[in-house]
């Protein structure tokens, strides 16, 4: 329980404000039970920084690690920049 608390704050802390799901066109769609996000992928925002603790990095690390539900396709795009940020290891 301890570990789901811990990603939902991180969920909390990076989740979009208001005018920037405006900004994004971005939509909620329910889908066979399950919430599905989507957006305009042509519009974008300016980046803005997050300060993370330590023990914030290792839990993204470990929901990245364990994380076996997304779409190699669909998710890359957001996915693959977090990735890297966060990993010091080399790509093969």
């Amino acid at each position: 329980m301890g570990s789901i608390r811990a990603i939902w704050a991180l969920q909390d802390k990076i989740s979009l404000e208001a005018d920037e799901e405006i900004a994004l066109e971005l939509k909620r769609e329910m889908i066979d039970g399950h919430v599905r996000v989507v957006w305009n992928a042509a519009l974008s925002l300016s980046a803005r920084g997050f300060d993370f603790t330590d023990v914030d990095v290792s839990w993204i690390k470990r929901a990245i690690e364990l994380w076996d539900q997304y779409s190699v396709a669909a998710d890359r795009r957001w996915l693959e920049p977090l990735i890297e940020s966060l990993c010091t290891v080399p790509r093969p």
